[in-house]
């Protein structure tokens, strides 16, 4: 559950991703959550995308971590 700024709480459904793999190339393991919208039925494709673009970058060795910036550019605005 989470706050609002009402100091309420209330359920909502959520999808999540977790990675497996990534540390082989020194890359944190991630978790994306993201909350379910009404009446979705299938999981948004970009949390995937986004995790994919991570493995590709630890490939090449550049790392993704807290209080990096990591800039994505896309013509496809469901990837973040």
């Amino acid at each position: 559950m989470i706050p609002n700024s009402n100091k309420e709480r209330r359920a909502f459904e959520c999808w999540s991703w977790v990675s497996d793999g990534m540390w082989k190339h020194r890359q944190k393991e991630l978790i994306v959550t993201v909350k379910r919208l009404e009446g979705e039925t299938q999981p948004p494709d970009g949390p995937v995308q986004f995790l994919q673009l991570v493995y590709q970058f630890a490939e090449e060795g550049n790392i993704v971590d807290e209080g990096k910036i990591l800039l994505l550019i896309s013509k496809n605005t469901q990837i973040i």
